[in-house]
């Protein structure tokens, strides 16, 4: 899957771009309505290979179905929240960057942004899909590290000094974009610790950080039309992604230490017990 969408990934701006001075936006957007309707048929013809228990009373139907079991664990709150801060300037340098380009490198065609960056993602979710699955420490700090490598290249955008080093900026956010999205559901299974739990999880994060991902590129927009450049936008971001990773940090090894102390803890007293049982 994560094959397949890379390559579509990294074709479409070349397609649509062809398509906008070909046709116009109008012939553009229905193409791409098209595909959405298309994508919609499709995922009307899953069908669960887990089979789905039935219940005889709805009202133990419909609590399972929300799945508010989730809400009550305290690590997978923590990842909503620092989600919400990080996601806050997540989408800046994706939605507002081809104008920025635009404004800075009048010369340079800003699809080529969109290409690379689709191409980094595609190549970081294949290789960190494997990669994850191997993994020993927490899952859910390589989205801290994909929201500290963020905020630091967000730093560095309005430096850039010419289009290639612009081009490498958003190579490594493309890089951080694949990371962060191949790691959604495994994270929200590991905080929900169930299996059963882990769409309702995964649905959750979504709705949490639908408000930020809305907002980031709008606060953007405003901080432009006073500015009339996008400098000031891209530091609001990178100081939202470092309070996300800030926030993961804390109280993800916090959350750590506790669990850590209460395994030593019943291993301990086990060990106690056999001592007294032998004796």
């Amino acid at each position: 899957m994560n094959l397949i969408g890379s390559i579509v990934v990294v074709l479409l701006p070349v397609f649509t771009s062809k398509l906008i001075d070909n046709h116009g936006l109008k012939t553009t957007f229905l193409f791409l309505s098209v595909l959405n309707f298309i994508t919609m048929f499709m995922a009307m013809t899953y069908k669960p290979m887990i089979p789905v228990l039935i219940h005889k009373k709805k009202m133990h139907k419909l609590k399972s179905s929300f799945g508010l079991e989730v809400l009550k664990k305290p690590q997978f709150i923590v990842f909503c929240v620092a989600s919400f801060f990080g996601m806050l300037g997540y989408l800046i340098p994706i939605v507002n960057i081809d104008h920025h380009s635009i404004k800075v490198f009048p010369n340079d065609k800003p699809f080529y942004i969109n290409v690379v960056f689709g191409a980094a993602s595609g190549f970081a979710a294949l290789v960190f899909g494997k990669i994850g699955d191997h993994t020993k420490f927490h899952r859910v700090h390589y989205h801290t590290l994909v929201f500290i490598v963020y905020g630091i290249v967000q730093l560095t955008i309005p430096m850039a000094r010419c289009f290639n080093e612009l081009l490498i900026q958003l190579a490594i956010l493309g890089l951080m974009d694949g990371v962060l999205l191949c790691f959604i559901v495994p994270i929200s299974c590991d905080l929900a610790q169930s299996p059963k739990l882990a769409n309702h999880a995964a649905g959750y994060y979504h709705f949490f950080i639908s408000l930020p991902s809305i907002a980031g590129p709008a606060i953007a927009g405003i901080i432009y039309s006073k500015f009339n450049f996008y400098d000031y936008a891209f530091y609001f971001g990178s100081v939202t992604s470092f309070i996300g990773a800030a926030i993961l940090i804390i109280f993800i090894t916090f959350f750590e230490c506790i669990e850590k102390k209460k395994k030593s803890f019943l291993i301990e007293k086990s060990i106690d017990s056999t001592d007294l049982n032998k004796s």
